[in-house]
């Protein structure tokens, strides 16, 4: 085998490094679909009954919270929770979508009692 690789090394390295480029490109092809990511959104969303509390994360880096009013082909509706603007999305700008706790304000987080036995 060692002789069979003998004054071949650069094949080697070319189909190692060609290897490398296609397995670090890969993610990178699979979030430049915006079709597929689009599709991901809407079908998350559509987990969700009208007037669940959700949490969005943008890609654009921001944020927002707010109650789901209704979906669409291409955009989704949403009641802002801090300004009660109804806001219209396209599913592609969002980058995630999780279901939000209604519990606001101090003292309002969950506690667990245990009881001694």
């Amino acid at each position: 085998m060692k002789r069979f690789f003998q004054g071949r090394q650069w094949v080697v390295l070319a189909i190692i490094a060609a290897f490398l480029v296609a397995v670090s490109a890969a993610p990178a092809l699979a979030k430049d679909n915006p079709e597929k990511h689009e599709r991901k959104i809407a079908k998350t969303l559509e987990h969700y009954k009208p007037g669940t509390l959700l949490r969005l994360a943008f890609a654009n880096g921001s944020e927002s919270q707010g109650t789901l009013v209704s979906l669409g082909e291409k955009t989704f509706t949403l009641s802002n929770s801090e300004s009660n603007a109804v806001e219209t999305h396209s599913y592609v700008e969002v980058d995630s979508v999780s279901k939000a706790s209604n519990k606001i304000g101090k003292g309002s987080e969950e506690h667990h009692h245990h009881f001694p036995l």
